[in-house]
């Protein structure tokens, strides 16, 4: 899902994956390359505030130098790219979620 094809539930969702910390040269936080700013302000702003900052992550990701990033996709969305992509690739896949750690297959279930 390109960034610019966002639907609303994804300017719903937040880049934190609580990693924070921010970068001292660029102003960015560098788990979401968000600013201080925009942090604080995610909640109380609305779903275009919101997708206009998503538009931007990549760029501030590239600028930051990370390379691994948090994806604004709902559940079907998730299990589409896992499941398609295990097809393709004939491998599997370790989810880890609360501490645990999940190995999928491309036959696994959902």
């Amino acid at each position: 899902m390109s960034n610019k094809n966002m639907n609303a539930y994804a300017a719903s969702v937040s880049p934190c994956i609580g990693a924070c910390g921010i970068d001292e040269t660029t102003g960015f936080c560098q788990g979401c390359a968000r600013t201080r700013d925009e942090i604080t302000k995610w909640r109380q702003e609305d779903g275009a505030y919101r997708q206009k900052i998503w538009d931007t992550l990549p760029q501030r990701f590239e600028e930051l130098g990370i390379s691994c990033r948090r994806l604004p996709w709902n559940r079907n969305e998730i299990e589409n790219f896992v499941h398609t992509s295990l097809k393709e690739k004939k491998r599997h896949m370790d989810v880890r979620r609360s501490g645990r750690c999940r190995r999928i297959y491309a036959d696994s279930p959902p």
